[in-house]
């Protein structure tokens, strides 16, 4: 399979079409969490930047990753007990409902830390 993607578009159309679905609902869950993010390809994963980066994702084998910052997951510790991560990557397996909800946070939280650190470094409109 192709490892190089440049469009998030073209990573879940190469992407096997049992798994498709959910990356796609992953994909919208995050832009209406972060509706003036761009969507970009970093570190060959589909992702969301504005005013840095906000969030990842990606297909493994039996679940999807999604990949933050550890300082927003680290809000959320409560909320992830019940998944397996690490300290930047959250696992969710195929065979269980998507968490919307808390996809959901997690972006605005990642949106939010971003902007309040433009705030503290004085700048105005880096995306």
């Amino acid at each position: 399979m192709q490892t190089k993607y440049s469009t998030v578009e073209e990573y879940l159309a190469l992407q096997p079409s049992k798994v498709r679905a959910d990356l796609e609902q992953i994909r919208q869950v995050m832009k209406k969490a972060a509706p003036k993010a761009e969507e970009v390809i970093s570190y060959k994963m589909p992702a969301l930047k504005y005013h840095g980066m906000i969030a990842w994702y990606i297909n493994r084998k039996d679940y999807c990753g999604i990949y933050v910052r550890p300082r927003v997951l680290n809000e959320f510790k409560k909320e992830l007990e019940p998944y397996r991560k690490t300290k930047s990557a959250l696992y969710i397996p195929y065979d269980k409902p998507l968490p919307k909800k808390l996809i959901t946070e997690i972006v605005k939280c990642a949106v939010k830390m971003n902007l309040d650190d433009d705030v503290v470094k004085g700048k105005k409109a880096k995306k």
